[in-house]
């Protein structure tokens, strides 16, 4: 479904954008690499400095000699250090040159949105205009359509990117482990596949009652300012203040559910990824023959 909005995104507004699209996910997987990388380094040194006669600080170690032999300990660690601290300095900066360059696009892409969306409607018949609802009209003409379409854009290409990442990693485990992989891989696809049914339902649910509660709301805005005269001639000034606070909790309430909701995923889907992440540890553990 993401993939199937996406590639309409870009079929209709995507022309002369695709190559910073393209750009921005190749930015956004080169981040996630040194990200990974950052935080083996970390592994790394804190390997040697704590237990250097472990399993896994002896294969630190005679990795490093590769490269530094006859080397103390303390100095491949030190070196380790230096070049853990190029690459987060590097990475930060790498990123932050990527959210520069992703701002720039996302105002040159949403003006050129905003643009042909108000064009089209410009430019459509008359009659089928005046039939969208108030809130939809306001909707459409605002800025919101834009800063929709770009989220939804920028966030499917970071998703894309990630993914790029978590493939290779998964590609290595598979190398490494094949049946916990395997194992940890089903789980984590049962385990999005529910997630995504849940969440899917739920935004549909509090989208939908947005949209109709803010279409209400903007009819019950136009009344009250067209029979201003009446209102203050009847001194009902509070009580319409009233009524259309009570439309805008109703909205305000609902808005904060939705953006809850949609927040939730992430936090969801990073503990399906610990438990698969356990199921792995556990069968490589307890069950050798089965990691063999």
């Amino acid at each position: 479904m993401i993939l199937k909005y996406f590639f309409i995104l870009l079929k209709k507004f995507g022309f002369g954008f695709k190559r910073a699209i393209a750009g921005l996910f190749i930015m956004s997987v080169i981040g996630g690499f040194l990200e990974l990388l950052g935080i083996a380094m970390i592994f790394s040194v804190l390997l040697i400095l704590t237990n250097s006669k472990s399993t896994g600080g002896e294969i630190v170690l005679n990795w490093c000699r590769q490269f530094f032999p006859n080397t103390p300990e303390l100095k491949i660690a030190f070196f380790l250090a230096l070049f853990m601290t190029f690459v987060f300095l590097f990475k930060n900066l790498f990123m932050m040159l990527c959210i520069n360059l992703q701002n720039e696009f996302a105002r040159k892409w949403g003006d050129f949105v905003y643009k042909d969306v108000v064009v089209k409607i410009l430019n459509a018949p008359y009659l089928d205009v005046s039939k969208i609802e108030y809130g939809d009209r306001d909707i459409l003409l605002s800025s919101a359509i834009k800063e929709v379409s770009l989220d939804f854009m920028l966030r499917t290409i970071i998703l894309f990117a990630n993914g790029t990442v978590a493939l290779c990693i998964i590609a290595l485990l598979f190398y490494k482990f094949t049946l916990p992989a395997f194992l940890s891989t089903v789980f984590i696809l049962i385990w999005t596949y529910f997630e995504n049914v849940f969440f899917k339902a739920k935004a549909k649910k509090y989208g939908d009652v947005e949209v109709e509660l803010s279409n209400t709301f903007a009819e019950k805005v136009d009344f009250v300012i067209k029979s201003q005269k009446e209102i203050i001639l009847s001194n009902k000034q509070e009580y319409f203040a009233d009524y259309l606070l009570d439309y805008s909790k109703r909205i305000s309430k609902n808005s904060s559910k939705r953006i809850s909701f949609g927040n939730f995923p992430l936090y969801v889907t990073e503990m399906g990824v610990i438990f698969a992440f356990l199921i792995m540890i556990i069968s490589i553990c307890y069950a050798p023959d089965i990691s063999k």
